[in-house]
């Protein structure tokens, strides 16, 4: 049974246990649903969802860790308190390559993690994906009514790198779309393109024709698409399965609120972290686009390029 949760700002949620939840930010409604393989109680697939001190930065991760057990779980850790740590910031860049820097360092040696890292900008409706050796995500565009593939077919340059903790100091590209409401972003592990058919592997391209055929999904319908899938193919998963969907809403701006607590909600996790080893004190961007956006409305839009320029 799904259950539905609204996430507050400075909130890092997930895991990598067994999950089917809807969750509600700034301009996006969120479902994960998550199975680790044969009952197990912790998986290697991780999923992480973040929000800003303003709710105006939503950032994802999806990664499927090498191993099982006490070192994913130990894995998982690690990776929840990288992403608070940056998830104050806008720019991708450093958050991405800093993740690879410092797994790189906590894991064991041959352990490594393919992910798939999504930082959403609501005032913009601007989504910024990295792809370390993860499948790519699948977008549904509400005007085309189709589906297609965020990769380097849509911007012009390859979008996926090595797998974090490969190579220390490794650099990521990043996709820049623009979304609109109604459109959705389908993020998944790789155990939906190894599925089966005709004792053949159906692959990235057999899981977008899949998509293309059952057209728009509507959330919470995770569980829906894997048993179709598992019709379709007539076989079942094999390892842990772990589908993200993120629905593009229209995004309110910030209010007086939120807008009067930021200060006080940044020193309360700064005062958490000083008697916990468990929470990470958040660093910051200091740019005129993050810091004076939360502000002023108008600042949201500092270097922002033409929605003309993107790929439909």
């Amino acid at each position: 049974m799904s259950n539905e949760e609204e996430m507050h700002c400075m909130e890092v949620w997930g895991g990598n246990r067994d999950c089917d939840c809807h969750l509600q930010l700034m301009g996006l409604g969120v479902e994960v649903y998550s199975k680790p393989f044969a009952g197990c109680e912790n998986g290697g697939d991780v999923y992480y969802v973040s929000s800003c001190a303003t709710g105006r930065i939503t950032r994802l991760m999806v990664a499927d860790v090498s191993g099982h057990g006490e070192d994913a779980a130990h894995s998982a850790n690690q990776l929840r308190q990288l992403m608070g740590k940056y998830v104050n910031f806008v720019d991708q860049s450093r958050v991405i390559e800093g993740m690879n820097d410092q797994f790189a360092s906590i894991v064991k040696h041959g352990r490594f993690a393919t992910a798939v890292i999504i930082t959403y900008f609501a005032p913009t409706n601007e989504m910024i994906i990295s792809n370390a050796g993860h499948p790519p995500p699948l977008l549904y565009r509400k005007k085309s009514k189709s589906w297609c593939f965020i990769d380097k077919n849509m911007i012009g340059e390859e979008t996926g790198d090595i797998p974090l903790g490969i190579l220390s100091g490794a650099h990521y590209h990043q996709c820049k779309i623009y979304l609109e409401p109604g459109d959705l972003v389908l993020c998944y592990t790789d155990s939906l393109i190894e599925m089966r058919k005709n004792s053949s592997v159906i692959g990235a391209d057999g899981l977008l024709q899949f998509m293309q055929d059952i057209g728009k999904i509507h959330l919470p319908s995770a569980q829906i698409l894997l048993e179709k899938l598992q019709q379709q193919t007539k076989s079942q998963f094999n390892d842990d399965v772990t589908v993200v969907t993120l629905a593009v809403e229209a995004a309110p701006r910030v209010n007086l609120k939120t807008k009067i607590l930021i200060p006080f909600r940044m020193l309360w996790i700064v005062i958490r972290s000083l008697f916990s080893n468990r929470i990470i004190t958040p660093q910051t961007e200091w740019s005129l686009r993050n810091l004076g956006g939360a502000f002023f409305h108008r600042l949201n839009f500092l270097g922002n390029k033409n929605k003309k320029n993107d790929a439909n």
